[in-house]
């Protein structure tokens, strides 16, 4: 797996929330959802691919489980939002990513290589940043199993001080 570093420019999305500490649903629901509102939200780029947004709250350095996962389609721009769908705009960043093919059983290998390249090549994680994953037509979301299901994965950072 070869890590690469993208300065990628502001991204908005439309999507479904999950909070992990009050888990109201799995982001397997979530995608069930989002897939079932694609008709009410506005501007889609690519309805085939869906991203992954990691958000960490205010208290994220007290509390690491505290953060929030969005499921949603980019957009080029906002309009109506409706009930139920939010709206996140992540400002331009640049990000180490890496991409992975295989079970989601398997992914953790991605994030602990990605994780490694970031700490071994002078960088660190921007804990203020989101990170998100991108699931593109190939990912199976009812077989997590599926050896052809592909992600990649942006992990916000900054140079190490």
């Amino acid at each position: 797996m070869e890590v690469e570093v993208k300065q990628v420019e502001s991204l908005r999305f439309v999507g479904v929330r999950v909070e992990f500490f009050n888990s109201k649903h799995s982001v397997k629901e979530a995608v069930n959802e989002l897939k079932k509102r694609v008709m009410e939200i506005r501007n889609i780029k690519d309805s085939s691919t869906i991203f992954g947004i990691t958000t960490f709250q205010i208290n994220y350095v007290v509390d690491p489980n505290n953060l929030i996962y969005y499921v949603c389609y980019e957009v080029s721009k906002f309009d109506e939002i409706h009930n139920g769908l939010e709206a996140v705009l992540l400002p331009s960043h640049a990000y180490a990513t890496i991409s992975y093919k295989g079970s989601m059983s398997q992914c953790q290998e991605a994030y602990r290589a990605l994780d490694n390249w970031v700490k071994v090549n002078g960088y660190e994680q921007d804990k203020e940043a989101s990170n998100f994953d991108i699931y593109t037509a190939q990912h199976n979301w009812h077989e997590p199993e599926h050896i052809e299901n592909e992600l990649t994965i942006y992990k916000a950072i900054n140079k190490s001080k």
